[in-house]
């Protein structure tokens, strides 16, 4: 059953003993290949660990089986740290379509759009975020 091994990883996550982490999600996605969940904590590890590449490929595995909001932003957070801000307002987009009250979402995106100099877009995205 891959859920005990996503429950003790996130667990190791939360302490930040990221290779024990790393270790559960990698069996958690061998018993079940299809579970967007164990790809997002995998993912989510391995940005903790600064391996973003491999990171986006575990969380863009996620959006494909499931596009959830924390799919979505996890993977739009990755992109941020890959400075690849385009993909991460349109991840972030998609965070808000879902749920139009995120104030994460917005606040995300709008640091994505002061990144790329869309000083606009971004006061108005944190204006709606603290709204």
């Amino acid at each position: 059953d891959p859920m005990g091994y996503l429950d003790r990883g996130s667990a190791y996550l939360t302490l930040e003993e990221f290779k024990k982490a790393l270790d559960d999600f990698n069996r958690a996605v061998e018993l079940d290949p299809k579970l967007a969940r164990a790809y997002n904590l995998r993912g989510v590890t391995l940005r903790s660990m600064g391996q973003l590449k491999p990171a986006l490929e575990d969380l863009t595995k996620a959006v494909n089986i499931n596009p959830t909001m924390d799919n979505l932003f996890q993977r739009g957070s990755t992109y941020q740290a890959l400075n690849e801000h385009e993909f991460a307002i349109a991840d972030f987009s998609r965070v808000i379509a879902l749920e139009p009250t995120s104030a994460q979402g917005y606040y995300a995106r709008s640091q994505s759009f002061r990144a790329l100099g869309d000083i606009d877009s971004a006061e108005r995205d944190h204006r709606q975020g603290r709204e």
